[in-house]
């Protein structure tokens, strides 16, 4: 007979989410895709916030379990599909000409003074 391993599925996607931090960090970015080897504070604080996402879902994950940190995942992405839907003109369209924007309005500054 043939013994098979028996894989903790909770255990490998905590190892997956660990081993995505350390992948995707700002330090890989610059040796493999940065031309200036240098980031600006913008993106050091988006691969800060991704890779302290990464370590909390983790965590969540090896705590509470997949299928609950997955599931709430996936309500909150139907949730901010919903708003994006609703909130980005994808039903309500033209919804700039509602705004109190200026259109077909030329300015004229006198510069004589300067």
């Amino acid at each position: 007979m043939i013994n098979f391993i028996k894989v903790d599925l909770n255990k490998s996607i905590v190892l997956f989410l660990i081993l995505l931090t350390c992948i995707f960090n700002q330090l890989t970015w610059v040796i493999f895709f940065d031309s200036n080897n240098a980031l600006e504070l913008s993106e050091i604080i988006i691969f800060g916030l991704f890779d302290i996402l990464l370590l909390i879902l983790a965590t969540l994950c090896f705590f509470y379990g997949y299928k609950l940190i997955f599931f709430n995942l996936f309500l909150f992405l139907i949730t901010l599909i919903i708003i994006e839907l609703i909130f980005g003109n994808w039903f309500f369209k033209d919804k700039i000409n509602h705004l109190n924007i200026l259109k077909d309005y030329n300015v004229k500054f006198s510069i004589e003074n300067l």
